[in-house]
């Protein structure tokens, strides 16, 4: 009786009835490859995975990178959360029945493990991607990172996400952080932006890398055990093209950790954005102070220097260090010797 009620439950919601047969059939019997979903509950092939990739696309089906894949589901409470926000009409409705609906779920439901293989799901659509990223905002424990360009901001303050990363601050005190590149194109956005978002401004921290060249893809990223990384450029569209967002998300560790590690390396090099605001309006960039943790990036910037200089060069280095210099001086020196007599 409660597989037919959680089945019925989910036709409720809008479910089409083998899309919930797989559903419930995935909650059942945990991560299952494709043939093995076909085989139990006699779908065509083709027809399966038209299911699996409407489920995915919604964020309620996850997917390994393994080939053949291996299908799992998205916990029951999540996946009532979503279709609460997505159908505000039913929502008073879906709420007074949501613990007697869980019940039913948990008892034919296998417990979660804890050793389970990185996840992949790609969203489609604003709702869905703005959705899910007000899911990690509220699951936030520590630190949320994001990297956006103004326009994505100026939406994501429509769908309420500033307010949502506030209230979630409010209470656990979580560190909020931004990423977003500022031009004199978008400065008077950025100045609305922060206006509206006056009173949650002490809630979080906003500034602009240091670099010449357009931000690369927008991210979110949180507690460094999760990222939804935009595959898209449909921030700067308008609302007729939601449809055309994407983003894939991911839990894979590994990825995970690599966008970190770059996002941690342009906040030490970035400008709070009031600062970075003001050498926009002046005209003329305050100075800067950048930490370089690559070996050849480092050696490339101080090349440039010793090149540039016309006059004198000031340098504060060890006695060991001043050798090094000199040995490298010396190397050039008779490189450039040889290069002449060559010639």
């Amino acid at each position: 009786m409660s597989q037919e009620k959680v089945l019925e439950t989910l036709e409720s919601l809008g479910f089409e009835k083998l899309d919930a047969q797989v559903y419930v059939f995935l909650g059942k019997k945990g991560p299952q490859k494709t043939k093995d979903i076909v085989k139990a509950l006699k779908i065509p092939k083709q027809k399966t995975y038209a299911i699996l990739r409407k489920l995915q696309s919604k964020g309620i089906v996850n997917s390994t990178l393994e080939r053949p894949s291996r299908f799992s589901v998205a916990p029951f409470d999540r996946l009532l959360d979503i279709f609460v926000k997505e159908k505000m009409d039913e929502a008073k409705q879906i709420q007074q029945n949501r613990n007697e609906i869980l019940l039913n779920w948990q008892s034919i439901a296998i417990p979660e493990t804890r050793d389970h293989p990185a996840k992949f799901t790609i969203f489609e659509g604003r709702n869905y991607i703005y959705s899910k990223i007000r899911q990690m905002i509220e699951e936030t424990r520590i630190r949320l990172s994001i990297i956006a360009t103004v326009p994505s901001l100026v939406r994501a303050e429509q769908f309420g996400l500033f307010d949502a990363a506030a209230r979630s601050n409010v209470k656990s005190r979580i560190n909020l952080r931004f990423l977003v590149e500022l031009s004199e194109k978008n400065l008077n956005a950025m100045k609305l932006l922060l206006k509206k978002t006056a009173k949650a401004r002490n809630k979080f921290e906003i500034k602009a890398p240091d670099l010449e060249e357009k931000l690369f893809a927008r991210l979110v990223i949180r507690d460094a055990e999760e990222v939804i990384l935009f595959i898209s450029s449909g921030a700067d569209r308008s609302t007729d093209e939601d449809r055309n967002e994407a983003c894939l998300w991911t839990d894979c560790k590994s990825l995970v950790n690599s966008f970190t590690a770059v996002f941690e390396d342009l906040w030490r090099n970035s400008t709070a954005i009031e600062k970075r605001m003001c050498e926009i309006e002046k005209g003329k960039p305050t100075p800067k102070t950048l930490i370089f943790h690559d070996e050849e990036i480092a050696e490339r910037k101080y090349n440039e220097i010793v090149n540039s200089a016309s006059s004198e060069i000031l340098m504060m280095t060890s006695s060991k260090g001043l050798l090094e210099l000199s040995e490298i001086w010396n190397c050039s020196k008779m490189a450039h010797l040889a290069a002449s007599q060559l010639e």
